[in-house]
């Protein structure tokens, strides 16, 4: 999509109306996940009368039923505040910076730490969705759209990236 903006052509590369919950996508796993050691405690209880073996399967329990729980809050959490995200998009409550990328460093190619770059005075984080990071991910630093240099259109809400076009 292009838009026409101060005589200048942009192309947006991420929009956060246009974008799944890919951070809510994790949380949607883990419960799967959480599920495995209620599966062995509730095997290992099965089969014994053990005093020791019982307790052990019933802290697999426990542990599970309590990841479980967790997990399917992270999940409403995140679908919650992508909602929000996009709604304050529709709404018109954002700020936008435009100017060139400065001091940009992509997330390293292990995902385990946010990337960053500046336009202007304003300096924005971002990363690989995971926990609680919605919004702009690095999967476009990877292509090469965001680099020191690029002239760029920020749409943000509190340092949270809801738009990116590029010139």
């Amino acid at each position: 999509m292009k838009k026409r903006g101060s005589s200048l052509d942009y192309h947006t590369i991420f929009d956060i109306s246009q974008a799944s919950a890919r951070a809510a996508m994790v949380w949607e796993i883990i419960p799967l996940l959480t599920i495995i050691p209620g599966l062995i405690g509730w095997g290992l209880k099965r089969d014994s009368s053990d005093i020791k073996t019982i307790a052990k399967a019933s802290a697999f329990k426990l542990f599970s039923g309590f990841a479980f729980l967790a997990s399917l809050v992270g999940l409403a959490g995140s679908i919650k505040e992508h909602h929000r995200l996009q709604k304050q998009l529709q709404d018109g409550s954002y700020q936008v910076v435009e100017g060139t990328v400065q001091d940009f460093v992509p997330v390293p190619p292990e995902g385990h730490a946010l990337g960053s770059f500046q336009v202007g005075a304003t300096t924005f984080h971002y990363g690989y969705g995971g926990l609680g990071n919605i919004g702009f991910e690095s999967e476009f630093d990877r292509g090469g759209y965001i680099r020191d240099g690029v002239h760029v259109r920020i749409t943000y809400d509190n340092q949270r990236i809801l738009r990116v076009e590029v010139r």
